[in-house]
């Protein structure tokens, strides 16, 4: 639930930008690039916002790798997401941030749960497998941009 809601809000900081001239936003470039210039607290902008949405992706990117690469196939799967959370948001993430990301991992359902049953999910392993190829190369893609741009910004939140 806390994550869906920073995933939204983020979302929405994009979202609301864009909607101003779609024509000058027509790429997500050319909104952040904006965006940036002489913003006056680039801690509230929409390059910050997807800065975080895009360190949120990179977390679900991993833990699903971890989930896809774990050749022992284990059913709990509460020490992939950590194993990602630790690599992906905990450099950035404060006192109450890791404290809510705590409660959040108590609710990480079984590998049954999320696949399915380990004699039938077959077609959903190669789906995410797949998907997670292109999703990889999207990240790839901002990730290189931020650097390019110099937006990557490090502070605890």
């Amino acid at each position: 639930m806390i994550l869906t809601e920073i995933l939204a809000c983020c979302e929405q900081k994009v979202e609301d930008k864009f909607k101003t001239n779609e024509t000058l936003f027509a790429h997500i470039e050319d909104l952040v690039l904006k965006d940036a210039e002489g913003n006056e607290n680039p801690y509230d902008t929409v390059t910050d916002g997807l800065l975080w949405l895009k360190r949120a992706f990179e977390l679900v990117e991993l833990f699903f790798r971890n989930v896809l690469e774990d050749e022992t196939c284990n059913e709990q799967l509460k020490s992939h997401l950590r194993k990602a959370y630790e690599e992906c948001l905990l450099p950035y993430h404060g006192f109450l941030a890791q404290k809510l990301f705590e409660n959040l991992h108590s609710f990480v359902p079984s590998r049954t749960s999320l696949l399915g049953p380990s004699h039938g999910n077959a077609d959903n392993v190669e789906a995410l497998d797949e998907f997670l190829v292109h999703f990889r190369a999207n990240l790839q893609h901002l990730n290189e941009f931020y650097t390019k741009h110099d937006l990557h910004r490090i502070y605890k939140g």
